[in-house]
C-alpha cells in the first residue's frame, strides 16, 4: 500500500509514510548486497540512456519507462531463474515456437511489453529469449523435427497424389510454389500434407515449375513410381508443365517394345463393359487398365492351368465386389473398406489406396495460400520467403502430427 512496502526477497515490510525509496535503498544495501549491486548497475544504465536521449533531443515513453522497470525486476531474480537447459524452461520455448507458427505471430512478439508482463507474472523463473532466438529455433530445430515426423507419414503411402498452386504477393516481391500430398495408410485413413512452399525468384516458366518439382520430390525421397497422379487449378504454366511431363512419360514409353498381345479372358471380359454405366469414366478406364495390367502380368509369370486359375479367382471376386451394396453419398468409402473391404477384398484394396486418395480438386493448395497472406500482413512484410515457407509448413503439419515429434 502507500504506506507500507515488502521486500520481495525476504518478506519484510518497512515504512514508507516519506514517500520516498531510502529505507528500501538502504535494506537492500545491508540486507542483500548481491541485488543491491544489480540495482545500481541497472540504474546506471538507465541514466545514461536517458542522458542519451536528451542529447539527442527524444524523450522516453511510457511504454519505454514500463520496459526499464521490467528489466530491473528480471535483473533483481536473474540469480532465481531457470538455466536455458532445464527441462521446464526447454518446454516453455518449444510452447512459444509452436504458438508463433500456428498463430501466425512476428517473431518480435516475443519482445513486446504485454508479452513480457504477462510472462513474468506466470512464470517468474523462465527466462524470456528474445527474436534471435525464437526465429533459429522455429526455422531450424522446430522444422527440422516437425520434417523427420513427415517423412515417416509418407512412408506410409504406396502412392500419392499431389496438388499444386502459384501465389505471389506484389508488396512482399516474392513467389510461392506449394506441393501437397494426399495418400492412404493401410488403415485407410486419408492425410493430406504440406510437403513444401517452394520459393519462386524466377520467371514462371514451365520448366522452370518443373525443376522445382523434381527437387522437392527428391527432397522428400518420393519416387516417380509412386506418384499417381498431380492435380493442378486452371492456370496456363501449370498445364503447359503438367502436359509436357505426360508427353515425356508417352515418349519414354515408346522407346521399349511392346508386350506380346496375350490377353486373359477375364481382361477381355473387363474390356467388354460392365453392367451399369459409370459418370467418371476417366477413373473408370484408369481402373480397368490397372487391372488389365495385374492381369497380364500374371498371365506371363505363370504357366496356362495357373492362368486359368487365378483369371477365375479374380472374375469372381470382381462379380462378387460388384454385387456389394452400394454405399449412400453420405457415407465414406474409406470406413467401408477399413471394415470390410481390406479383408473381403484384399487384391483391390491396395486400387482403392490408390484411387480414393485423390482429392477432386487442387483446393488443399490454395487454401493453403489464404495463410500465406496472414504470415505476409504489414507488420511482417520483411519476412524472407524461405522463413515463410517454413512458418506455412508449421502451421498446418504441427496439428495433423498432433504437436507429438
Amino acid at each position: 500500500n502507500n504506506d507500507t512496502a515488502q521486500c520481495s526477497i525476504c518478506k519484510k515490510d518497512y515504512s514508507r509514510k516519506g514517500r520516498t525509496n531510502t529505507s528500501l535503498k538502504n535494506h537492500l544495501k545491508c540486507k542483500h548486497p548481491e541485488e543491491y549491486t544489480c540495482f545500481l548497475n541497472c540504474e546506471i544504465e538507465n541514466q545514461e540512456a536517458s542522458t542519451k536521449s536528451l542529447k539527442e533531443g527524444k524523450i522516453p515513453t511510457p511504454i519505454e519507462e514500463a520496459k526499464k522497470q521490467l528489466s530491473l525486476e528480471e535483473a533483481l531474480r536473474a540469480d532465481k531463474q531457470y538455466d536455458k537447459n532445464n527441462p521446464k524452461s526447454v518446454m516453455i520455448d518449444k510452447l512459444i515456437g509452436e504458438m508463433i507458427a500456428v498463430q501466425d505471430l512476428p517473431f518480435h512478439f516475443v519482445e513486446g511489453i504485454g508479452f513480457r508482463r504477462l510472462m513474468s507474472a506466470i512464470m517468474p523463473k523462465y527466462n524470456l529469449r528474445g527474436r534471435n532466438f525464437f526465429t533459429n529455433y522455429v526455422c531450424n530445430d522446430l522444422y527440422e523435427k516437425v520434417a523427420a515426423e513427415v517423412k515417416k507419414i509418407i512412408k506410409e503411402f504406396k502412392h500419392m497424389t499431389f496438388t499444386t498452386d502459384i501465389w505471389t504477393d506484389p508488396s512482399a516481391n516474392v513467389s510461392l510454389l506449394s506441393l501437397t500430398c494426399h495418400g492412404i495408410n493401410e488403415n485407410f485413413e486419408r492425410k493430406s500434407i504440406i510437403l513444401k512452399c517452394e520459393t519462386f525468384e524466377d520467371r514462371h516458366t514451365g520448366d522452370i515449375i518443373a525443376e522445382k518439382y523434381e527437387c522437392m520430390l527428391t527432397e522428400w525421397g518420393i519416387a516417380r513410381d509412386q506418384v499417381h497422379c498431380i492435380i493442378r487449378d486452371e492456370g496456363e504454366i501449370l498445364k503447359e508443365n503438367v502436359d509436357t511431363e505426360i508427353l515425356r512419360l508417352c515418349n519414354a514409353c515408346e522407346t521399349y517394345s511392346p508386350p506380346p498381345p496375350k490377353r486373359s479372358r477375364t481382361a477381355a471380359s473387363i474390356e467388354g463393359g460392365e453392367e451399369q454405366p459409370s459418370t467418371s469414366s476417366a477413373c473408370k478406364l484408369s481402373l480397368q487398365n490397372e487391372l488389365e495390367v495385374m492381369l497380364c502380368s500374371s498371365d506371363e509369370e505363370e504357366s496356362s492351368s495357373i492362368d486359368v486359375s487365378s483369371d477365375m479367382n479374380v472374375k469372381i471376386l470382381l462379380k462378387q465386389y460388384s454385387k456389394e451394396k452400394r454405399i449412400t453419398l453420405s457415407e465414406n468409402p474409406l470406413d467401408w473398406w477399413r471394415t470390410r473391404g481390406r479383408t473381403t477384398y484384399k487384391e483391390l484394396s491396395a486400387l482403392a489406396q490408390r484411387f480414393l486418395a485423390s482429392p477432386p480438386a487442387s483446393v488443399p493448395s490454395e487454401q493453403l495460400f489464404s495463410s500465406a497472406g496472414i504470415i505476409y500482413k504489414p507488420s511482417r512484410n520483411r519476412l524472407q520467403a524461405e522463413k515463410a515457407s517454413q512458418l506455412l509448413f508449421l502451421k498446418y503439419n504441427l496439428p495433423l502430427i498432433r504437436f507429438q515429434y
